[in-house]
Parts: C-alpha cells; sequence; structure tokens
C-alpha cells in the first residue's frame, strides 16, 4: 500500500508539475555540509586536489532509513598543459583552500520539499567539488612530471565513498538501493566515465542510473571543419583525440568500453560519450542540447560573439551543419533529452529549477521532470525527446536561447551599442545575469551616450524586447565551478517571483534611472 502511495504520489507530481511547474522555495533548498578526505588515510593514495590539498565534498545525510542517494559532480573544464593546470591549481577549481564551507541554495533535484521534489527529497545528497581539472577522472597518487599538480579525480571518487562508507552507521551507505549519478559539463563527462565504476564498486547492490547533463559531445569529424576553416573552404576530418590528455592525467575509462572497442583503439577512445554510452551496462538518461555552445566554442573556433556570428549565412550555415551531427548522434540513443537550443547547461537545472522545457504530446516536460519519471519508472512520459528544429534549421525553442532570426529575433538581433553596454555590466543579450534593472538601465543609458538619433528607436524596441523575455534568459552561470550557487541577484528574484510584472517592473525602474540621471546631468556610467 506505502508502495502504491508513492507511485500515485510520483505520478501526481508529474501531472501537476507539467502544468504549474512546480518551484522549490528558498526555506526548501538544501544546504549540504563540507568535509575533507583525511590526509592520514588518503594523501598518499590520491585523494589531493591540483595544488596537493586534501579533497572535500559536501554532504547531507537522508531522513531515517533513507536508501535513495544522488551525486552530483561539479563541471568547469578541463586543464592538459603545465601552464594550464599550474594556473588552475590556484583557482577553486585547483584547491580546496578556497571553496566554500558549506554548499547552500541547492533547489532542483536536491530541494528537500517532497511536494516541488518527491523521491529524491529524503535522498542521501552527495555533492563532489570538481578539483582536479581532469574530467574527474584522473589516477595519479603522484604530481605528473615537473608540472607539480595531482590528477586524482576518480580516485577522489574512490575515497569519498570508501571514508563515507567507514562512517556507514552516520551514513547508511551500505544499504543504498537507489543511486542517480549526475553531473554538468566536465562533470557530465565524469558521470559518463565514472558510472560503471560506482555501479559496479561503489554500489555492487543498489540501482544505478546515470544522467549526465551537457557532457555527451558527439563525434565532430563529420563537420570536416572547424569553423575557421569552414570560413576558408578548407575541409578535412577533425581528429578525435583526447590521448595525450588521457596520458596526463593516467584516465579511468569504462572497462567495458575498452574492451568492446579493443583491436589496438586507444582507450582515449572511450573519452567520447557516442562510443561509451551504448556499451555500458549502465542505464543512461542524456541531457543535452542540440546546438551545445561550449564544443562550438572550445573545439571548433566559432566567434565568442556568437551573435555576431550568428547574424552572417556563414555563421548560421555553420550552427545548421553542427545541429545536424549533434541531432543525429542523440536519435541514435534510447533516453535522451534534447531541445532545440543553444545552451550549455543552462536550464537544465539538476540543483535548480529546470526553465528549459519540450512539448510532446500535450505535456511539457522539464529536463528534472523527465529525470524523475525515468529513475523512478513512473513511465508517464517518452523517453526519447528530440525536438524538432525551426523551419530554418536552427535552435529554436521558445524556453531557451534561440537564434532563428524569424522567431527569436530580439535576443541576437541587437544593435552594437546594446550589446556593449549590456556585456559592460556583465550581461549579454541572451543571459540577463544579475539585475535586471542593471541591464536595463545601462542599456538605456548607452541609448543617450553612444546610440545616433536613428539607432534610437531600434534600441528602445530592442531594449523592450530584451526585458520581456528576460524571464527565459536568467540561466546558470558558473556551472556550479565556483563558489556563488545563485545564477541570479536580488532583483532576478524578485521578479521571478512576481512574474512579467516584475520585469516589466525592474525595467520601468532601470527606464526611470536613466531619465533621472538625464534630468540631472549625471553620466550613467
Amino acid at each position: 500500500m506505502h508502495a502504491l502511495l508513492r507511485v500515485c504520489i510520483l505520478v501526481g507530481f508529474v501531472v501537476v508539475r507539467t502544468a504549474t511547474a512546480l518551484v522549490c522555495a528558498d526555506a526548501d533548498k538544501s544546504t549540504l555540509a563540507r568535509f575533507f578526505l583525511p590526509e592520514a588515510d588518503y594523501g598518499a593514495s590520491g585523494g589531493r586536489c591540483l595544488d596537493g590539498s586534501m579533497a572535500d565534498f559536501y554532504y547531507k545525510p537522508g531522513p531515517g532509513e533513507s536508501t535513495t542517494w544522488i551525486i552530483y559532480m561539479e563541471g568547469g573544464g578541463f586543464c592538459s598543459t603545465k601552464a594550464e593546470c599550474q594556473m588552475r591549481a590556484t583557482s577553486v577549481l585547483g584547491t580546496s583552500t578556497r571553496g566554500p564551507t558549506q554548499k547552500a541554495g541547492l533547489g532542483g533535484l536536491f530541494c528537500s520539499n517532497e511536494a516541488a521534489n518527491p523521491g529524491f527529497s529524503n535522498a542521501h545528497k552527495l555533492y563532489i567539488p570538481y578539483r582536479s581539472g581532469d574530467l574527474h577522472a584522473g589516477q595519479r597518487t603522484t604530481t605528473y612530471a615537473d608540472w607539480g599538480v595531482f590528477f586524482s579525480g576518480h580516485l577522489h571518487l574512490v575515497h569519498i565513498i570508501d571514508h563515507l562508507k567507514q562512517r556507514n552507521s552516520e551514513t547508511n551507505i551500505l544499504n543504498a538501493a537507489k543511486v542517480l549519478l549526475t553531473g554538468s559539463s566536465a562533470g557530465g563527462i565524469g558521470t559518463i566515465l565514472n558510472a560503471e565504476w560506482f555501479s559496479a564498486s561503489a554500489f555492487p547492490n543498489a540501482v544505478v542510473k546515470a544522467a549526465p547533463v551537457s557532457g555527451f559531445f558527439a563525434d565532430l569529424s563529420d563537420l570536416n571543419a572547424t569553423y575557421p576553416e569552414f570560413i576558408a573552404g578548407d575541409t578535412h576530418p577533425i581528429p578525435l583525440n583526447m590521448s595525450a590528455a588521457a596520458d596526463v592525467w593516467d584516465t579511468h575509462t569504462p572497462a567495458s568500453c575498452v574492451t568492446a572497442v579493443g583491436n589496438g583503439n586507444p582507450p582515449a577512445l572511450c573519452f567520447f560519450a557516442p562510443v561509451s554510452v551504448p556499451l555500458s551496462p549502465v542505464d543512461f538518461l542524456v541531457i543535452e542540447s542540440q546546438f551545445d555552445r561550449n564544443p562550438l566554442q572550445s573545439r571548433l573556433g566559432f566567434p565568442t560573439d556568437f551573435a555576431r556570428a550568428l547574424e552572417t549565412d556563414e555563421g548560421r550555415a555553420y550552427l545548421r551543419l553542427y545541429g545536424d551531427v549533434n541531432r543525429a548522434a542523440h536519435q541514435r540513443l534510447d533516453n535522451v533529452f534534447s531541445p532545440s537550443c543553444f545552451d550549455h547547461v543552462s536550464g537544465f537545472g539538476v540543483t535548480s529549477e529546470s526553465s528549459t522545457s519540450v512539448s510532446v504530446d500535450g505535456q511539457t516536460v522539464s529536463a528534472n521532470a523527465l529525470i524523475h519519471d525515468w529513475f523512478f519508472e513512473v513511465n508517464t512520459m517518452p523517453r526519447k525527446i528530440v525536438e524538432d528544429r525551426s523551419a530554418s534549421g536552427l535552435p529554436g525553442n521558445p524556453t531557451c536561447s534561440s537564434v532563428d532570426a524569424q522567431t527569436q529575433p530580439s535576443r541576437w538581433r541587437v544593435p552594437a551599442c546594446v550589446r556593449a553596454c549590456l556585456a559592460g555590466c556583465g550581461a549579454s543579450a541572451d543571459m540577463l545575469a544579475g539585475s535586471a534593472a542593471c541591464a536595463c538601465a545601462a542599456a538605456a543609458c548607452e541609448t543617450r551616450r553612444a546610440c545616433s538619433a536613428a539607432d534610437a528607436a531600434a534600441v528602445s524596441a530592442a531594449l523592450s524586447q530584451l526585458c520581456a523575455s528576460a524571464p527565459e534568459q536568467v540561466q546558470e552561470q558558473q556551472e556550479r565551478a565556483g563558489e556563488g550557487e545563485e545564477s541570479s541577484e536580488s532583483g532576478a528574484r524578485f521578479a521571478r517571483r512576481h512574474g512579467a510584472q516584475g520585469w516589466a517592473t525592474l525595467c520601468a525602474m532601470g527606464l526611470v534611472a536613466w531619465a533621472a540621471g538625464t534630468w540631472m546631468g549625471l553620466s550613467c556610467r
């Protein structure tokens, strides 16, 4: 009877959430305490961060006899050269000496409210910081060559689980029955690389499922050119090669994949999700944008000024080709949430609310809702969601960053003076980072200060549309890689709480501030 009630609650959650998008209240967001691996136990066996400080983790036990666990692996790129890694070792991505004393404000699948987060609300919550620079996969117990840094990401996981098992009376980890492994960006890749180990070694008696977020990077060799080469008309296969980095890190790779590819192929081939995920015995649900920005820029040389590049025919043509490759890879998966978005991590949630959604057969499905449905086998949602693109073949999902000039012009065809002003405020046309009042006031100020009279009407229209679309654009900025976990400042929180009217109010405040500054003869910037 109790099990039936749990299923009913979960089904009810899915139905209600798709209609009302339940949000985790601030009071229900989780705060996880910080712990360090003891140096005496793990200092000589791979328990150190890049800089040699001891690895840390954040943990909150589940109430009562909870046997459900959710494990999140933080993202934040990687390093593979001496200079990069030595610089990284001085940051929060390479040392535990600079990490926050607790991990606070975690919502989404970490929310402690059962109505907003059924099943996971009472789970044991484990958050793995990313301080190894090696995609959570390194296995070195000493510093590498003369670099003076440790690559021990996989061993951090091994030792953290061992440390929790040594304290089973407090953690009940030996009785774990259901485990969700997830992570974003580099943490998503780490999820793919470590899922099999978690299932076979860390939790051999539990059901382990993996939901990597923005870590399923397709084989880009089919593109036949980086963006600069595409512009120049120089086409050739893009090498699929991570062997050098794998050797530096002494990388852990999934055993099933290494065995299957065999025949002289390098184990580093298993770094690539399209190769390793289909070969894994672990149940995966891949969460990935069809037009993920990260590989587009980091591997393919797409300009950092995305908006400017996408105003050109060449930029849009290349983006279509890139989307074709990703879309084909996603279509080959059994379980996938693949919205037609131009985002990386942003909007998917996991440790925050999901803002990106896809309409399927009358349902509005978000990443968090689909993870619930799949993990607890509620089975009210399709397992394979590969959203259609816009008519022009470009990202067209209205709940995330989209670039089709016919349907989403305000976010990309923004006058240069507005783009510059927003950038000065730490924001962009597709991401109002921080206070909406700041962005709106800055753009209004720029209208007076730098735009010609001929541009004023266009600036005013663009500003109006940007502010109207702002609720869709407040996004996670640090992929949980830094100390701040909130993706928006107090102004954005106010606006979200009061809906569209709140955003309008903040924009009006910005315009009033500009008008006052003009009247008083003050300079806005």
